[in-house]
């Protein structure tokens, strides 16, 4: 009867293969995993905005067609339950960063980074912004006035604010915050990403994207979105 040789134990080369071996699939798989957190996050965007959309429609039955402009954040949150942790997660895309980078709230929490844009928050016609009109309905979009709302962005990925109804003005800017892309929601309710150059940097902007006819309600020409 043969009797087993050796200690049974790895050799110091057969560890070192070993771990080679494991370094290479870790290579390999890190970045498939990092884009696969990339894509779930741009996911949970979509979802927010989409979720965001239907509190608007559902304001828009109730108000006679008109949009909400500088306090749609508070409009829409109506709709949710206040008190849930999650009603106050909707307005933020998961890719932002958790705290505010720069300005006077440096450091505070990020609390909203989706903003109204273009005509949604100012009047062509009279440069009144609608935020302070917003009781007046002649100051405020109507649906029915929209040419092409599958085609007119009400709400981009813009920034990070510390407060919910941190809109700026007709701003009309998309944040880089899914590997060159940006989220939009259309005033027909859909959401899409959408592509930036390819200079932008993770977190910054890009302004009138697609182009500027996307952001101006009573324009009839068609936009190639990309």
């Amino acid at each position: 009867m043969k009797q087993k040789t050796g200690s049974g134990n790895f050799t110091l080369m057969e560890l070192l293969i070993v771990i080679a071996i494991l370094a290479i699939l870790v290579a390999i798989l890190l970045p498939a995993l990092g884009k696969a957190r990339g894509k779930a996050r741009e996911m949970t965007c979509f979802s927010n905005l989409k979720q965001i959309g239907t509190y608007i429609h559902l304001y828009l039955s109730e108000w006679d067609g008109y949009y909400p402009a500088g306090d749609w954040t508070h409009r829409t949150q109506s709709y949710t339950t206040k008190t849930s942790p999650l009603s106050k997660k909707i307005f933020i895309c998961p890719g932002a960063p958790e705290r505010i980078r720069s300005g006077d709230r440096q450091g505070m929490k990020t609390a909203q980074t989706y903003n109204v844009t273009g005509d949604f928050y100012t009047s062509n016609l009279n440069n009144l912004l609608r935020f302070y009109f917003y009781i007046i309905p002649d100051y405020r979009v109507k649906d029915s006035k929209i040419y092409l709302p599958s085609q007119k962005i009400y709400l981009t990925d813009n920034g990070e604010h510390a407060y919910l109804d941190n809109t700026n003005a007709n701003d009309r800017y998309i944040s880089n915050r899914h590997s060159g892309r940006g989220s939009i929601l259309l005033a027909d309710g859909h959401v899409q990403g959408q592509t930036l150059p390819p200079n932008i940097p993770q977190y910054e902007k890009a302004q009138c994207k697609p182009s500027e006819i996307a952001y101006i309600i009573n324009s009839n020409k068609s936009v190639k979105f990309y």
